[in-house]
């Protein structure tokens, strides 16, 4: 459910149906107020409204309980839990963000209560972050809790803070991360290097075929072939290489501020979703975003790595397929080239991940994304793929199936008009990758299953 739906519910005290859903990069849930008396508290506030103002937009619910999900680790709310009415100043929460936020935010947000019904003093707070936030970002958080004198802590205006979503939990950009934006400048100045660039950005336009007319599947399949094409046969050349391509429709698809530092877009592809942060197998390159020919945004991590974010919405993550990347760790076990089976489960599910992150940039709401895997073997040699699975403690090691053709490709459809399912359509696909190898869907690692429905597992890779 989209966030706008969830907040007109609960406008309309439609409260028990918003009972069951999930905590995620817009919504939050809370069973206590903030505790304004405190710094701490008054610190919360500012830091969670600016965390959503930063990444798109969202909504704070204050009355419910929440339960985490054996299987999946998910947040889900559990239950209403009212707030006592009389222990609530919504003034002063507006107060708070009036004093502790630059720029000034109250014209992108909304707070307010709705009164829970059979409860005469029980009330439901909410705040309500629009997604109108763009030309005003980023927000910062103006002071900070710090360690005083006499032994208790005070609000500081010699700290400040940047906080963004990731995820359904809070992160806060790093002074690396502040640097480079201010490299970058935030607000970018008229310049003849600008207005030159915004005409070949709109000369682009025309020529790529983006325009508000309905784009033929057959001139979308042409123009998804070339631009992989060009990745196998420029950047990774004679390398063995797994691409994977992510286009959604219908088409036209715009992703909105895709050139603005500050906006989403940027900070997605710079840091993208990762299962196991600073380890494992992920989509991260350490690479600054580079806008190439007015058109899309691309990183690289020398030849290992590529990811591009077209304006229209075509996402391609390009990786190299040896010891390099995705054969890491199974150099020493077997002769030839071999992918490393973890590696690719692991990487396929970041990159459906990193699909629905971008979803919700995208100014034409999509109904379906086609994701397409490609195993680009240009000297036709030998991989092949090894399971490397720890069984009680250790870890076992099995050469399995073999791939020796030039290029072969698979794809998969999925709706995702209520939002992709991503660890489900990573199984599908990794599924599809090991049939690329002659195995069969009993050879996948770390599945599990839920209703039915299997699914990569991404808790047991935490536990590696």
């Amino acid at each position: 459910m989209e966030v706008v739906e969830i907040y007109e519910k609960l406008k309309a005290g439609k409260t028990e149906e918003i009972i069951g859903l999930e905590e995620s990069a817009f919504f939050d849930v809370k069973s206590g107020i903030y505790d304004i008396s405190k710094k701490e508290g008054k610190f919360e506030l500012a830091k969670d409204v600016c965390s959503f103002a930063n990444s798109g937009g969202g909504l704070i619910a204050i009355g419910f309980e929440t339960a985490q999900e054996k299987t999946s680790m998910k947040e889900r709310i559990s239950a209403v839990n009212p707030i006592d009415k009389n222990i609530v100043n919504l003034d002063s929460y507006r107060k708070i963000l009036l004093e502790m936020v630059y720029p000034k935010i109250s014209n992108h947000i909304e707070i307010g209560h709705i009164d829970c019904n059979g409860s005469k003093q029980g009330i439901i707070v909410y705040i309500y972050i629009k997604n109108d936030c763009e030309k005003d970002k980023p927000f910062i958080v103006t002071k900070a809790v710090e360690d005083s004198n006499n032994g208790g802590q005070k609000l500081s205006t010699k700290f400040i803070a940047l906080p963004t979503r990731q995820g359904s939990d809070t992160d806060f950009e790093t002074a690396e991360q502040i640097q480079k934006a201010l490299k970058w400048g935030l607000k970018v100045e008229p310049s003849f290097d600008n207005i030159f660039q915004e005409l070949k950005i709109i000369s682009d336009k025309l020529s790529d075929g983006q325009s508000n007319a309905k784009v033929s599947d057959k001139d979308i399949a042409e123009k998804e072939q070339k631009r992989i094409d060009g990745i196998r046969n420029d950047f990774f050349k004679d390398l063995p290489c797994l691409i994977m391509s992510a286009i959604f429709s219908p088409q036209p698809v715009e992703v909105k501020d895709i050139f603005n530092p500050s906006a989403g877009p940027m900070g997605l592809i710079e840091r993208p979703p990762s299962i196991r942060p600073r380890f494992g197998w992920n989509l991260e390159t350490l690479d600054m975003p580079k806008i190439k020919e007015g058109r899309y945004l691309e990183v690289t991590n020398g030849e290992r790595k590529i990811i591009r974010i077209y304006r229209d919405g075509h996402i391609i993550f390009g990786g190299q397929m040896d010891e390099h990347f995705l054969g890491h760790g199974t150099k020493s076990r077997v002769e030839g080239d071999a992918v490393n089976a973890i590696g690719v489960t692991e990487i396929v599910d970041e990159f459906a991940r990193f699909c629905e992150m971008l979803r919700v940039f995208l100014k034409n709401k999509p109904e379906k994304v086609k994701i397409k895997l490609a195993v680009c073997n240009p000297q036709k040699a030998e991989i092949q793929i090894m399971s490397s699975v720890p069984v009680n403690g250790f870890r076992f090691h099995e050469t399995q199936g073999k791939f020796d053709s030039e290029y072969q490709d698979v794809e998969k459809t999925f709706n995702v008009s209520a939002g992709l399912d991503y660890d489900a359509s990573a199984y599908e696909l990794v599924s599809e990758f090991f049939h690329l190898f002659g195995l069969s869907d009993d050879k996948l690692i770390f599945v599990k299953e839920e209703n039915g429905i299997k699914k990569i597992d991404v808790e047991a890779f935490k536990k590696i």
